[in-house]
């Protein structure tokens, strides 16, 4: 497991993950990628100031005299042990090379200020060191900010893709259902909020929940975690119930005003102490913004009118 940055908020977070746990943003293999690059390159500019830290700190413990060549090429340098600019200058030169495909101009910048600070090439080139320290921080500095952007050509195309089919899509001009026929997509009796609803413990005894409400929420906050494209059900019954009718029984589908279904919908529970309000959320990828109805299973099929499951309309809301 390693430590990658989440493209929407910068947190480290870990590249199993499916979800950022600090803005709930959905990690997909696309983002994991982008998240895993920009974590490299913060790594890289962490050895860069390391590097550079290293030589500066050299500079200021070398109190010699460097005003004339014969007196610089007299020093001894007892401060400064060469293998600290051996080991800058093959790091410099390392990561020009590791640009090179990149951009030759920048990774020749590169390695030229990896040769600069080299300790044998200054000293015959008769560099003072901090002469030498500048001009390689300088070089380097100009190497990396001509790097070329990121291409992101695939990703508008993508975008010109999907702008391609959401508009052909709309010129066709879908009919929008009326209510009857959009909520009868869905099989299950009509719910009404606040009735009991019952269904099978695992333990054999009866318990249950009520549907207080149903909104759909294009961004929810639960705690310290933010959710996308989430369908926000408040429920009244005990904590421990209601968790287990979550992970063991719950079932849903939803509707859109074109008829359209979908269960594909991750899950989680979330209690809200500070206002005592108990919430089921499910949530998905895809957009919720025309969901019409909802159908909640894994009910008791001999209460309730003997049906399993019950459609509910959705309120649709921005965030909370």
């Amino acid at each position: 497991m390693a430590l990658i940055k989440c493209i929407e908020c910068g947190n480290k977070i870990s590249d199993k993950a499916k979800i950022c746990p600090h803005c709930g943003y959905s990690l997909n293999k696309k983002a994991i990628k982008k998240g895993r690059k920009l974590q490299n390159r913060e790594n890289m500019w962490h050895n860069i100031k390391a590097a550079s830290d290293t030589v500066q700190k050299a500079t200021e413990n070398n109190h010699t005299n460097t005003s004339s060549a014969s007196d610089y090429q007299g020093q001894s340098h007892k401060n400064i042990p060469p293998i600290f600019g051996w080991i800058v200058s093959v790091f410099f030169i390392l990561l020009g090379i590791l640009f090179l495909l990149d951009s030759t101009t920048s990774a020749g910048l590169m390695m030229l200020s990896g040769l600069i600070i080299n300790p044998m090439i200054r000293t015959k080139a008769r560099i003072p060191l901090g002469i030498a320290v500048i001009l390689s921080a300088v070089l380097l500095c100009a190497g990396i900010i001509m790097l070329p952007p990121e291409d992101t050509s695939a990703d508008d195309t993508a975008i010109v893709e999907v702008t391609q089919e959401k508009s052909s899509t709309e010129s066709s001009d879908p009919e929008v259902l009326e209510d009857e026929e959009c909520r009868g997509r869905l099989i299950g009796a009509e719910g009404e909020f606040g009735t009991p609803y019952n269904y099978d413990r695992l333990d054999g005894t009866i318990n249950g929940l009520s549907v207080m409400s149903v909104k759909a929420r294009n961004s929810f906050t639960a705690g310290n975690t933010k959710i996308k494209n989430a369908i926000v059900i408040e429920v009244w019954g005990d904590y421990a119930s209601v968790k287990e009718w979550m992970e063991n029984k719950s079932a849903i589908e939803s509707v859109d005003k074109y008829g359209n279904t979908s269960s594909d919908y991750s899950s989680g529970i979330w209690y809200d102490a500070e206002n005592d309000k108990l919430y089921c959320i499910f949530y998905s990828d895809n957009s919720i913004k025309n969901i019409n109805y909802v159908m909640l299973g894994g009910f008791d099929p001999d209460k309730n009118n003997g049906e399993r499951a019950f459609t509910f309309p959705v309120e649709q809301k921005g965030k909370n």
